[in-house]
């Protein structure tokens, strides 16, 4: 018989005596601690630079200056985990506040008291152990959990709210209702989805009422506390966010939605093999292969427990959750942040679901259960570490990118004397934090203008955006403009001539991903006003300005370290080589920028390689570095005569004209076709070549000028090397003119 129908479930007086207090309950807890902290170590210092948002929101709020991005800036809900952002806010107050240690130390805490309580909650409901410490492990090497539990935003205060609701709802301590009111308040205020989980608690008590019919009114006063609970604290946190915003919800909802209502998401869900793909996406997530057939089992024991009328209220209960939130999961668009980020809350009430199902069928014979659990950890085990490493080894967006990128423009800020300058740039957590300009988000989640004028307010981007330019150009005027990738299509700032107008290039590119996603011959990079630089060296200075390179993740340093890394120290060049091309191919650029650097330190085709490294920098968003390969590859290119990929150096360089090559070339178009002095020309293009050794047109000059002398050998060099560069210029008249002097008797 069902233990709970029985009322054989061990008592609040029992846990407390039992429960925790010997080696085996702290055996117990502790296993999954260990695995969880392993797991996070694997991740090093990753943190997702969107968390940088909601550190900069705890901040600015810890100091007084509102809820804003920074100080100064109108109001706008740029964050959506209300609760995460005061749990830090704390940190401000108490100066120990650090990007990585207090948001991952806040995290693990976090994910332990869900540990403990689910042990003690199922411990309670079932009076084993092993049923809390088959969920709490499986947890604890879970990728999904792992990952953004650590990652700096919301995961693990989301997961230890579902696990205390859970918990309330089955053990119904005294004031249960009002509880399970705050903490259903608590995850509406946690992420806006959270707010299904109210409806969990009434669907709850809507199973109770159907098993107790003649206890309506007491039921009915617990609804009735319940709702009041979850008004009294969530009521006022809906004013504010009224009062202040002026929004129903967050500001980011809106920059970041795909449908414009609820029909046209519906719609979209019920297309043909919609909602079966959602869903084999989640059971991926959930347990790679073994996901589906998981899902599938539990929902077979869930079927016949509830026609033997043994489904009982924590199982129950537990399912209730789970449809919730895998109906949360389902409902949101899909997350380019990878390792499935909203499926905290599903993840965990599966696992909940099925061993508590495995319990209620097995539970006179554990040890058949526990044997058959102990195989699923170590099945998931085996698939979950190398998804582990995978996202370890090449973790999305880093914080400490974005820190070193706003660290570069901060210099840059230094190097003009520039004061009250400011940004757009569509990365923004790490610029939020370290920035010392004003920060416009192209992104849009902290810049309502951006959706009103970049999107017209509407769940597309717009490429015809004529407000948008006028907002860039004419009113907010940036000091510093910063694209790449999916930015630079949607806002395709060179579109005006307004940009050429206004803005030179520090360091620009032509952006391969949206060449290769979008069709679009588009240019990404770093842009900085005409008029803020001041003097004709000043742009120079910019460029020239040390970068601080990219340090590859923890994970791949270790494996080196430890001689775990196959490629690594005694790989050869081909070896390497292929690798670094397959890391690309498979868009894992910043690990083929490392294999790349490996290869040039091997015997091989250095240039080649070199430019390989120099364009994997640049698809990588890594410019800054790029520049640096570039430039490296100009200077051997020239040395091997390789003027082809001295042409495409010299364009991706994009460094300003020397003044005395202007002075020069000048005096040599003079001496040449005024004066008709070839000789002095000669000396005037040679000049140049010394200081410029790529410069298009003094090769061109260079080899019209020999040939008047009658060096036409020597001159035939030139017309060489001037049709390499016509070539990457585009220049196809000067191309057919020096193919048509090589291919003429010298």
């Amino acid at each position: 018989m069902d233990r709970e129908r029985s009322g054989d479930i061990v008592g609040e007086a029992a846990v407390r005596r039992r429960y925790g207090g010997s080696r085996r309950e702290r055996l117990a807890l502790g296993l999954p601690c260990v695995l969880f902290v392993l797991g996070v170590a694997s991740l090093g210092d990753w943190i997702i630079d969107d968390a940088g948002i909601s550190f900069a929101y705890a901040r600015n709020i810890a100091h007084l200056d509102g809820f804003v991005s920074q100080p100064g800036r109108t109001p706008v809900e740029g964050y959506s985990n209300f609760t995460w952002v005061m749990l830090l806010v704390p940190t401000f107050w108490l100066h120990v506040f650090h990007p990585v240690i207090v948001p991952k130390l806040l995290g693990a805490l976090q994910v332990f008291a869900a540990f403990y309580v689910l042990q003690r909650a199922l411990f309670r409901r079932t009076g084993a152990l092993w049923p809390g410490v088959a969920v709490t492990s499986l947890l604890a090497v879970s990728p999904p959990i792992v990952v953004w539990t650590a990652s700096g935003l919301e995961n693990a205060t989301l997961l230890l709210l579902v696990v205390a609701l859970f918990a309330v709802l089955a053990d119904r301590p005294r004031r249960w209702e009002l509880q399970a009111g705050v903490l259903a308040a608590l995850l509406a205020m946690t992420r806006p989805d959270g707010l299904v989980y109210v409806g969990a608690g009434a669907l709850a008590m809507g199973f109770d009422a159907l098993q107790r019919p003649r206890e309506l009114r007491s039921l009915a006063r617990s609804a009735a506390r319940y709702a009041g609970s979850f008004a009294a604290v969530f009521g006022p946190f809906f004013a504010l966010r009224l009062a202040v915003f002026g929004l129903p919800w967050p500001h980011t909802y809106y920059a970041k939605r795909v449908y414009a209502s609820a029909g046209e998401r519906l719609d979209a869900l019920w297309a043909p093999g919609a909602l079966f793909a959602k869903l084999s996406t989640f059971a991926t997530g959930l347990a790679g292969p073994l996901g589906g057939p998981l899902l599938l089992a539990s929902a077979v024991m869930v079927i016949v427990l509830a026609a033997r009328s043994q489904l009982g209220r924590a199982l129950t209960l537990a399912v209730i959750l789970q449809v919730t939130s895998i109906s949360a999961f389902v409902w949101l668009d899909d997350d380019w942040m990878g390792e499935y980020r909203f499926a905290t809350a599903a993840i965990l009430t599966s696992l909940l679901t099925a061993v508590l199902a495995s319990h209620a069928l097995f539970g006179a014979r554990p040890r058949r259960a526990i044997i058959g659990w102990a195989a699923i950890a170590g099945l998931a085990l085996y698939g979950f570490a190398p998804r582990l490493f995978t996202f370890a080894s090449n973790p999305t967006t880093p914080y400490s990118d974005i820190v070193r990128h706003a660290r570069r423009f901060n210099h840059y800020t230094q190097l003009l004397g520039v004061r009250g300058g400011s940004i757009l740039t569509p990365d923004l957590g790490g610029e939020l934090m370290e920035s010392t300009l004003t920060v416009y988000d192209a992104a849009g989640l902290c810049e309502p203008a951006v959706v009103h004028l970049l999107k017209n307010d509407s769940p597309v981007w717009s490429y015809d955006h004529p407000r948008f330019y006028d907002w860039v150009f004419e009113d907010i005027k940036p000091t510093f403009v910063s694209t790449s990738g999916f930015f630079t299509n949607v806002t395709t700032l060179e579109k005006d001539p307004r940009f050429a107008r206004d803005y030179v290039a520090i360091n620009r590119y032509a952006d391969a991903y949206v060449a290769a996603v979008y069709r679009r011959s588009v240019h990404s990079g770093d842009f900085v006003r005409r008029d803020a630089l001041g003097d004709p060296g000043a742009l120079a200075r910019l460029q020239e300005a040390p970068r601080a390179p990219r340090v590859d993740p923890w994970i791949v340093r270790a494996g080196e370290a430890l001689g775990l890394e196959r490629f690594y120290p005694s790989a050869s060049y081909a070896t390497l080589s292929v690798a670094a091309h397959a890391a690309w191919k498979g868009r894992d650029t910043n690990r083929a920028v490392t294999l790349f650097r490996r290869a040039l330190d091997r015997p091989g085709d250095r240039p080649s390689t070199l430019q390989a490294l120099a364009e994997a920098l640049d698809y990588a968003n890594r410019p800054d570095e790029g520049r640096d390969a570039w430039t490296e590859l100009l200077t051997e290119a020239v040395q091997r005569d390789d003027f082809e990929r001295a042409g495409r150096a010299t364009l991706r360089l994009n460094t300003p004209a020397l003044a005395e090559d202007g002075v020069a070339m000048k005096r040599g178009l003079q001496a040449l076709y005024e004066r008709n002095d070839p000789s002095e020309a000669i000396v005037a293009f040679r000049e140049i070549l010394a200081r410029s050794p790529a410069h298009y047109g003094a090769h061109y000059q260079l080899g019209v000028a020999l040939d008047r002398v009658g060096q036409r050998d020597d001159g035939a060099k030139f017309w060489a090397r001037t049709a390499a560069l016509a070539k990457v210029y585009g220049d196809q008249p000067a191309v057919e003119a020096a193919r048509a002097r090589l291919a003429a008797a010298p």
